[in-house]
């Protein structure tokens, strides 16, 4: 690991939340030998109310949260805030339109269960990165120009659609979709896809929006 990635890790924060005592435990320690620091919670209510701070970190939650409100829930609560914290989902499902609807309403990753090491340090430091940038660069400070294929993906995704059905659309694999979707959240600094479409707004034509 070298030097930026564990100071990435040692200085944010992931805020797990898992409504299974044992499940979240095992994640916190698992992200803990890795160099992450970790604070846990046991529901959606219970990370709402905690003491917040000007440090950069991201969550990690369960899609479906015991009798509680899920990971949804939450996404819609906290994307009302303009700077939202990047969430990563996690889930044991195979529900394909359940990843679709996650990242449509703004996730920043969606994992499967069991987590894999290499993809959850990835996505958590994708998370990390981004909420660190955001922290660190002003929003407009200079004016941003896209390029062809990334105009066309942000207005694909104001317009509601996901990177597959921007993929079908234009006839270009996914992969390239989700590269210039990458890129976007990078040269805006966003958090979130709802993030990126709140700071391009201006950049996006409104007979794309729905």
């Amino acid at each position: 690991m070298n030097e930026d990635l564990r100071h990435l890790r040692a200085e944010g924060n992931i805020h797990v939340i898992e409504s299974d005592a044992f499940a979240r435990a095992s994640i916190v320690t698992r992200l803990r030998r890795a160099g992450y620091r970790a604070t846990q919670y046991a529901s959606i209510s219970e990370f709402l109310v905690r003491e917040t701070s000007d440090e950069y970190g991201c969550i990690l939650t369960e899609v479906h949260l015991g009798e509680g409100p899920g990971g949804f829930a939450l996404l819609r609560a906290i994307s009302r805030n303009p700077h939202p914290l990047p969430i990563v989902f996690m889930t044991a499902s195979r529900n394909v339109r359940i990843a679709v609807n996650a990242m449509k309403l703004g996730a920043s990753d969606y994992l499967g269960k069991p987590l894999d090491s290499l993809l959850l340090h990835s996505a958590l430091d994708r998370a990390l990165e981004l909420d660190k940038q955001r922290l660190s660069s002003p929003v407009d400070v200079l004016p941003i120009v896209l390029k062809g294929r990334e105009e066309i993906v942000l207005r694909g995704l104001a317009a509601g659609l996901c990177s597959r059905e921007i993929a079908e659309q234009l006839q270009l694999s996914e992969r390239t979709i989700k590269s210039s979707r990458a890129s976007l959240m990078r040269r805006f600094s966003a958090t979130s896809t709802a993030d990126l479409l709140q700071r391009a707004a201006q950049l996006v034509d409104p007979k794309w929006q729905r």
